[in-house]
C-alpha cells in the first residue's frame, strides 16, 4: 500500500488541505503551477471570478496535454519509422557483403 500525505496548498487566494500519495513537493508544485496559470488568465482577460478563470485555466491546460500527446503520438510514428528504415538498410548490407565484410571496412 503507498504512503499518503496530508499536503496544504494555495491555489487563486484559497488554501486547501489535500490527502495524496504523490510527493508533496510535486504536489506544491502542481498548485503552484495551477495558481500562476489561473492568476495569469485572471490578468489577461481583467475576470477575478474562480469559477470562470479555473474553467479557463483547466481548458488551457487541457488544450497543451493533448497538443503534447498529439506531438508525442507523431515523434512515436516517426520514430518507429526512422528505426524500419534503418533495419531494412542493415539487412540489405548484411545480405550484400556479409557482417564481417561491413565491420571491418572503414
Amino acid at each position: 500500500m503507498s504512503e499518503s500525505w496530508n499536503v496544504k496548498i494555495e491555489v487563486y487566494g484559497k488554501e486547501f488541505t489535500i490527502k495524496t500519495s504523490e510527493d508533496p513537493e510535486t504536489t506544491r508544485e502542481y498548485a503552484r503551477f495551477i495558481d500562476e496559470r489561473m492568476k495569469d488568465i485572471s490578468h489577461k482577460t481583467g475576470t477575478f471570478d474562480p469559477a470562470r478563470i479555473s474553467t479557463l485555466a483547466l481548458l488551457q491546460i487541457t488544450h497543451e496535454l493533448f497538443a503534447l500527446k498529439g506531438q508525442m503520438e507523431s515523434d512515436e510514428k516517426e520514430f518507429a519509422a526512422r528505426t524500419k528504415s534503418l533495419l531494412r538498410k542493415f539487412d540489405s548490407i548484411i545480405h550484400q557483403k556479409g557482417i564481417q565484410g561491413e565491420l571491418t571496412q572503414e
